[in-house]
């Protein structure tokens, strides 16, 4: 039933996605020559992780700044990362030699936001490669739903992050 309801709102979610992009792209992605806007889909997967060792369902990004030189921008950024896990355990009971099983869906997500800092080596050709650091905070949500009982921490972090082009 969890399921289902994820992804009819996954479907919703990539329709407007997918609007957007073209709503940026009929714009030519640059309002004004100093500013840069970003938009697209990124790839994650945790490493030794005991909650859910799966890649990521949705990872969307949003990143926009301002080039204050040719070369130097400041902006910020916004992240969504999900991840989803079936997990099928089986309980033995202690009365009988019986054992049933219980379906258990772990989810995740985590929305990092704050500022960022970009370099870019060129500006006035078709590819800018860049170097960017972004710092801020970090919202992450686990939850753990069995049949009968639902379990789930909330929790706030520090977020940094080096990309390049």
């Amino acid at each position: 039933m969890y399921r289902k309801h994820y992804i009819k709102d996954f479907k919703r979610f990539i329709t407007l996605y997918l609007f957007f992009i073209l709503g940026i792209m009929a714009l030519n992605a640059q309002v004004t020559p100093n500013t840069y806007y970003q938009c697209g889909w990124q790839f994650d997967f945790p490493i030794k992780s005991d909650f859910s060792n799966k890649m990521n369902d949705l990872g969307l990004y949003v990143d926009a700044g301002y080039y204050f030189t040719h070369n130097i921008s400041l902006g910020g950024f916004i992240n969504v990362n999900t991840q989803y896990d079936d997990v099928t355990r089986n309980v033995t009971n202690d009365n009988t030699s019986t054992s049933e099983n219980i379906e258990e869906t772990l989810s995740y997500i985590s929305v990092p936001f704050g500022a960022s800092l970009r370099y870019r080596f060129v500006h006035d050709t078709w590819w800018q490669p860049y170097v960017s650091a972004k710092v801020g905070v970090n919202y992450a949500e686990a939850k753990s739903t069995m049949p009968l009982d639902t379990y789930s921490d909330k929790s706030w972090g520090f977020y940094v992050s080096l990309n390049w082009e």
